[in-house]
């Protein structure tokens, strides 16, 4: 027992065998998915975290435009100022207060948009989420991440 609290202690300190979740989702993939079906005039909405900006940036091909949550963003939703909107949602646990879904979701409802589609990277281990949702008490997320595609009505 000794043992294993040693090297535990040890590997926290050399930050060996730690993994942060974020990790799982490559940002890449995601830039690709909505290069291969956004269209002119669309915007992108995620946390900085997701890393969608970094790896659209680093393309040489046109990606949408891109805004975190920011006034500009709020703007372009109450404006209805895109064609679409593709949303990246990073399924979270102690950072979920950071950013509220129901916020945006009813927003983009008020601005006149419904969702058209999602699609999910990196889905969550079944038994791992009806643990979460039984110790928590709430829903717990299906996949890491999450893009919804909202159209006008």
């Amino acid at each position: 027992m000794t043992i294993a609290a040693v090297l535990g202690i040890s590997n926290y300190f050399r930050g060996v065998h730690f993994f942060n979740p974020i990790y799982a989702v490559s940002a890449e993939r995601l830039v690709d998915y909505i290069e291969q079906h956004s269209m002119p005039g669309d915007i992108v909405l995620s946390t900085e975290d997701i890393g969608f900006n970094y790896y659209a940036n680093e393309r040489s091909i046109e990606t949408p435009r891109y805004l975190s949550y920011t006034p500009e963003a709020d703007h372009a939703i109450e404006h209805a100022a895109a064609a679409r909107i593709w949303w990246l949602t990073f399924g979270r646990d102690s950072t979920s207060a950071l950013v509220n879904p129901a916020t945006y979701r009813d927003q983009l409802a008020r601005a006149g948009y419904v969702l058209e589609s999602q699609q999910g990277f990196v889905p969550q281990d079944p038994t791992y989420q009806r643990v979460k949702e039984q110790l928590l008490n709430r829903d717990a997320y299906t996949h890491k991440v999450t893009i919804s595609l909202y159209v006008p009505r």
